[in-house]
């Protein structure tokens, strides 16, 4: 009897050993999951930025298009992982998806399912949440609850009554003030000396200011995202100087959408763009570590977009 009850503990305790054992890899392996941007357009792009932290020791079935159900969403490409971050005992892993949609609401990118092995061979899985986002009509709506302004007639001119020649005073007053004040802004004007990059073509002046942007060496001093603010402001300067853009004062998608509407220019030019001010976005906002072959194709977009969109020189003998 005494053995018998030997033998069962043994056997209860092994089993409780492998129930253990198949629990441990979950509380082990931790999948976080965001989109940027949290609101687009039908048809545009949002980039879902998969973080996953394991123990150095275990193995990790990299995510790809066989592998993701993302529907309602569309994967337009799978971007390069960022380099893993490596602890005493854990790795962290960053990957980046490019998705798309076409249907308006708000919708959730699907929770995405990672298989993983850990040090002694058990295989399992573990998944993100899923993620909300938001995705608009490119025309603009009214807002729920309320209905279109009805338009009235514009009614005809009211007679002031005010005696003629109070208003030919206050005419005179104003012409006066007006000269005043042109006076004083030509005077400071004259008085301030250009600065003489000021008078360089947009294009060389936004090759100057990445040659400074690249001895500031932010990337080598581990600031990624003082380095991208660089390239997207070099970048929105330019597009400013060269198109009369409000660029300071539109986001990434609004200052896109914009160029999108400009004829002249080409659509290469247009995906280097958005190349560009997307991926610093990312760096911005979403904590993404780009390695340093990103870095270096992204000043490279930088460049090729300038460079395409620099108008041609002009003739010889046709300036006046």
């Amino acid at each position: 009897m005494r053995a018998r009850r030997v033998l069962v503990m043994a056997v209860l305790l092994a089993g409780l050993g492998e129930a253990l054992a198949a629990a441990a890899p979950a509380s082990s392996v931790r999948v976080t999951a965001r989109a940027f941007p949290e609101k687009i357009t039908v048809g545009g792009e949002l980039r879902l930025v998969l973080t996953v932290e394991r123990p150095r020791d275990w193995a990790i079935d990299p995510p790809g298009p066989k592998t993701l159900r993302l529907e309602p969403f569309e994967l337009k490409r799978v971007e390069r992982p960022a380099v893993p971050l490596s602890g005493q005992n854990r790795v962290q892993e960053t990957y980046v998806f490019v998705l798309t949609a076409f249907q308006t609401g708000d919708l959730e990118v699907p929770a995405v399912v990672l298989t993983y092995e850990d040090n002694s061979g058990n295989r399992a899985a573990t998944s993100s949440d899923p993620v909300p986002v938001k995705v608009v009509s490119v025309l603009k709506e009214p807002a729920a609850g309320k209905k279109q302004p009805d338009l009235k007639p514009i009614k005809g001119p009211v007679s002031a009554g005010f005696p003629a020649r109070e208003i030919l005073l206050g005419v005179l007053a104003a012409v006066l003030a007006a000269a005043l004040v042109t006076r004083r802004v030509l005077a400071a004007r004259r008085s301030v000396k250009p600065d003489p990059e000021s008078l360089l073509p947009a294009h060389e002046r936004a090759t100057r200011e990445l040659g400074r942007l690249r001895q500031a060496a932010f990337m080598a001093s581990g600031k990624s995202k003082e380095h991208y603010t660089g390239l997207a402001d070099i970048l929105r300067r330019y597009i400013q100087r060269r198109f009369g853009l409000p660029a300071a004062d539109l986001t990434s998608a609004e200052l896109l959408h914009a160029l999108r509407g400009q004829a002249r220019l080409d659509t290469p030019v247009l995906r280097l763009a958005q190349d560009v001010l997307e991926t610093a976005d990312l760096v911005k906002f979403a904590k993404y570590a780009p390695p340093s072959d990103v870095t270096g194709r992204v000043e490279s977009a930088l460049e090729e977009a300038v460079r395409l969109s620099t108008p041609p020189p002009e003739p010889a003998g046709t300036r006046k």
